[in-house]
């Protein structure tokens, strides 16, 4: 068993032979690993020495929530283990494949078939998550992978899952390295951005935006230039414009969807994942031609619409008023990542 300081390729993680380091985080490194006798590879995640007593408990609570969610949409966890100095690691699926956030900057604009099929394939996997009594508090195109399976099919995986909660306890929101809220501004919940304790509605909340981002480009509450406490304000207060005043293609049925996981208030977005899912699939089946409609995780298509750059900078002229002036009084925000 190997020390953190002589993880190399070649060096020996349990059963498993490092081929090469993939990734580094603020708080983990992560290797290509093959296993000696099977020769399947896999990705390991090896918590950074200097971490271990800071964020141990997110560390083992993530792998935790990864064993016990069975999906396709998740990544699976094969073993965990400590290092002969006592650092955790934990062994996983190997992902290959862009990040959906990756996927937009290059593209643009998706078109509505993919936008639906990535959506669902994304509500299948919090319909997963929270059926294993979690919550997953970060959901957003970055920790979203575009895995490329063996047989060509791409299946979206719902990655990092550091500050997932427990559904079913009262929780403190704001439990973080330094005691502030944690997500990323302009994908969480009204109820996440003021501190509250949440429930899967909260991210219910996440794919209506990330559904936007896919169609428009970007969060509707995308405020470049500007501080943490404005994007709150425009979470907590600022209504989101139908999708369609931008892009005739989307139907009304998509954008009341879109628009009805946006409300402000939990009790006015779909009820579940579960419903959520169905509601997309719905739209799939009875709002596109049959041809058109490519079934959720097969080979991607070109798509059929313009594309168009992602949006990288500027504020919308409907979102500026008033917000700087009352940026004072909105909460504190921390986006925490591995």
């Amino acid at each position: 068993m190997s020390s953190h300081a002589s993880l190399e390729p070649g060096a020996r993680i349990g059963k498993y032979v490092l081929r090469e380091r993939i990734g580094n985080g603020a708080t983990a490194h992560v290797y290509e690993a093959q296993h000696e006798a099977l020769g399947h590879v896999v990705a390991i995640k090896v918590l950074r020495r200097v971490m271990v007593a800071k964020i141990q408990g997110r560390f083992d609570r993530e792998t935790r929530a990864l064993a016990s969610i069975h999906s396709r949409h998740v990544p699976q966890v094969h073993d965990v283990g400590t290092l002969e100095d006592g650092t955790p690691y934990v062994v996983m699926e190997r992902l290959r494949g862009e990040t959906l956030a990756e996927h937009i900057q290059g593209r643009g604009r998706l078109s509505v078939e993919e936008t639906l099929d990535l959506g669902a394939q994304l509500a299948a996997a919090l319909e997963a998550t929270h059926e294993a009594g979690w919550v997953h508090r970060d959901v957003k195109p970055c920790n979203l992978v575009l895995h490329e399976e063996s047989d060509g099919r791409r299946v979206l995986k719902l990655c990092d899952f550091g500050v997932c909660t427990p559904r079913e306890r009262e929780q403190n929101p704001r439990l973080t390295l330094d005691g502030q809220t944690v997500g990323t501004p302009e994908h969480m919940s009204p109820e996440q951005a003021r501190g509250l304790p949440l429930d899967p509605r909260s991210d219910v909340f996440a794919i209506g935006t990330v559904l936007h981002e896919m169609l428009i480009g970007y969060s509707p509450f995308e405020r470049p230039g500007t501080s943490p406490h404005v994007v709150a304000l425009a979470v907590t207060r600022e209504p989101v414009r139908s999708l369609r005043d931008e892009r005739s293609d989307v139907s009304p049925a998509l954008d009341a969807l879109i628009l009805k996981t946006l409300e402000k208030e939990p009790d006015g977005r779909p009820s579940s994942a579960t419903a959520l899912r169905q509601a997309l699939e719905g739209i799939v089946t009875e709002g596109i031609p049959e041809e058109r409609a490519a079934p959720r995780g097969t080979r991607r298509e070109d798509a059929g619409a313009p594309r168009r750059r992602a949006r990288t900078s500027g504020t919308p002229g409907w979102a500026r008023t008033g917000l700087a002036a009352a940026a004072a009084a909105a909460v504190a925000l921390l986006t925490f990542a591995w």
